[in-house]
């Protein structure tokens, strides 16, 4: 076989597996667009320990869930402090939660599959000020929330409705083009 066709082959059976891949990450028990987010009787889903209380070693660590933010258009950030994309979105989901926070509009981050204290750490490196959950064991995130990895972002009416996600980081033109029109109710 000549050295062209053996790339050709090689380029072939990657395209196929990154194909194989990309269908296979879609979990088939993934949300619906519509479908409120949470358990039957958890809209929500189950309390999860606010990150500053787990890191401080708090007795009894206050909780939050999704629930307590209805009312409001909640974009859910899952995310880790070893995610190379995440540290990438950070900044962008800063500027863009400090910009539209008094519209009815509020941004959760969940740190998934990671340990608190360095959940601390990612959270004091960008200055993260919107509320962060610990998802520790990834229970959450990927039960309730339906994640194949991390960053993934949800974005939640004010009844808790699933009206958009997307798989991997946001930027600040998705935040502006994109969620901005729908927490303003312009879409």
């Amino acid at each position: 076989m000549s050295a062209r066709a053996i790339s050709v082959l090689v380029l072939v059976v990657a395209l196929v597996g990154l194909l194989a891949w990309g269908l296979a990450a879609r979990s088939p028990d993934a949300l619906a667009i519509g479908e409120p987010v949470g358990e039957e009787g958890e809209p929500g889903g189950p309390p999860l320990p606010l990150l500053a209380d787990a890191a401080d070693g708090v007795a009894e660590p206050r909780t939050a869930s999704l629930s307590d933010f209805e009312g409001k258009w909640v974009l859910v950030n899952v995310w880790a402090s070893w995610c190379d994309p995440c540290i990438d979105e950070a900044p962008d989901l800063e500027r863009f939660y400090r910009q539209n926070r008094s519209q009815d509009f509020e941004v959760v981050g969940i740190d998934t599959k990671d340990a608190s204290g360095d959940g601390m750490e990612f959270a004091e490196e960008f200055d993260l000020t919107y509320p962060l959950l610990h998802d520790g064991g990834g229970t959450f995130a990927d039960d309730v929330l339906k994640t194949t990895g991390v960053p993934e972002n949800f974005l939640l009416d004010p009844q808790g409705n699933l009206v958009t996600y997307v798989r991997g980081p946001v930027d600040t033109a998705f935040l502006d083009d994109q969620i901005k029109p729908l927490i303003r109710g312009s879409s």
